[in-house]
């Protein structure tokens, strides 16, 4: 990770922990093995090319996850409700989102305007229906859909700042 990447996270992260209030995690947080996809996906391709390659993946994932559902005679809602991987790209877009907002946030409170989202993707026009149909096909309530979330942003990102591989 190169010197302004990751003073960049770390200044985030700084801004992140005034930005969101500490959650008590939920008793409904994702399964071990949505939440360990989502992070190494998210950390792999923010390795690879920030958010431009974490933005790429998120919409490739929703493709893929809606298009290859599984057989059987179950309702499109009952199979996108048991659709694993649509977890694994919500938490993706959840986890991009906020980072983009955190750091929109860290930009302001060090005087600066706001730059707007780093990618379209992330402003409230796009984002937010994404998420409310996606949120919607996999969560009887927004209960649910909170409950499940909360904490996942912490967990996904916990190791981004870690020099695994100081070549970069």
């Amino acid at each position: 990770m190169s010197f302004f990447r990751k003073a960049g996270f770390l200044a985030l992260i700084a801004g992140l922990s005034t930005a969101f209030p500490t959650l008590k995690p939920a008793a409904a947080m994702p399964e071990p093995d949505v939440l360990a996809e989502a992070q190494e996906h998210f950390q792999h391709d923010y390795a690879e090319g920030g958010m431009s390659e974490v933005t790429e993946g998120i919409i490739n994932c929703y493709a893929y996850a809606t298009t290859h559902l599984p057989e059987g005679t179950e309702s499109i809602n009952e199979k996108l409700r048991k659709n694993r991987l649509l977890k694994v790209c919500l938490l993706l877009d959840l986890t991009a989102r906020n980072m983009d907002q955190g750091m929109r946030r860290v930009v302001v409170s060090m005087g600066h305007k706001d730059p707007g989202p780093v990618a379209e993707y992330y402003s409230a026009e796009h984002y937010n229906p994404r998420l409310y149909l996606y949120s919607v096909a996999l969560f009887p309530t927004a209960k649910d859909y909170h409950d499940y979330v909360n904490g996942s942003f912490e967990e996904i990102t916990k190791s981004l700042g870690d020099d695994k591989d100081s070549s970069h």
